[in-house]
């Protein structure tokens, strides 16, 4: 079939072949790339966004032991209640731990609800 046509005919063929495959493979890599993106977007809102309200959720345990220890610093016997200024009842520090416990217990709802 290919050796009754002319040299130019055969490489205008060879050259529509090459930019046929090129362009199914710029398609192919397309696609592919819109794929990964939407991959990453889920990766990024299921994992990364969790992550950060973990995050949120141990800052605030750790707030609520400093606020704990600034509590037991009410205690008139111990020798440290003389440094802490107690000038404010120790409601005030329990009053900020049970907001703290509020705000992470929200940041959980909102980490069970990712899976």
């Amino acid at each position: 079939m290919f050796k009754n046509m002319r040299i130019s005919v055969r490489m205008f063929l060879l050259v529509g072949f090459m930019a046929a495959i090129i362009i199914a493979l710029g398609v192919f890599g397309l696609n592919s790339l819109i794929t990964l993106n939407k991959n990453f977007d889920s990766l990024y809102a299921e994992r990364m966004v969790p992550i950060g309200d973990l995050a949120t959720i141990n800052g605030k345990m750790r707030e609520n032991v400093q606020q704990l220890l600034l509590g037991a610093f009410h205690d008139p016997t111990l020798e440290v209640s003389k440094v802490h200024n107690a000038d404010h009842p120790i409601t005030k520090h329990t009053d900020k731990i049970e907001a703290n416990i509020m705000k992470y217990l929200n940041y959980g709802k909102a980490i069970w609800s990712y899976t």
